[in-house]
């Protein structure tokens, strides 16, 4: 219970950085601000997304599943939730080009960053398995 609740701030605390950011980075783009409606809206969506990217990253933590399997149900978790989230909130519009657009980048990302930290443990088991042989 207490790791999920340490899970929950966590995501969180990320998920209200990346929205001030994101609300920032608007208002300089576009030169406008957002109504306390739709800031109250992505406030909801993005905490809660935030909570959701954390909790299921404990699907890795279920040993007897395979790799991949783990990484699928990741996966369609992360871009169901994201997707779900960007459509109601109108972050893009619903339309088949931007959604099929969306799913394209999302899984571009998604692929480069598995590839990027599953070499960096890769390169953390080679160095733990050498530190082992020297002590023997």
């Amino acid at each position: 219970m207490k790791r999920v609740f340490t899970l929950t701030l966590t995501g969180l605390g990320y998920a209200f950085i990346f929205l001030a950011i994101f609300t920032y980075g608007y208002y300089l783009l576009v030169g406008d601000t957002i109504s306390i409606n739709q800031l109250a809206k992505n406030m909801f969506s993005i905490g809660l997304l935030g909570m959701i990217y954390v909790w299921i990253n404990l699907i890795y933590e279920i040993e007897h599943w395979s790799l991949l399997k783990q990484t699928s149900l990741h996966y369609f978790i992360f871009l169901i939730s994201s997707l779900s989230f960007a459509l109601w909130n109108q972050w893009i519009p619903i339309n088949p080009g931007p959604i099929i657009l969306f799913v394209l980048i999302f899984t571009f990302n998604y692929i480069i960053i598995w590839f990027a930290i599953k070499t960096y443990w890769k390169i953390k088991i080679k160095q733990l398995n050498q530190s082992l042989q020297k002590r023997k």
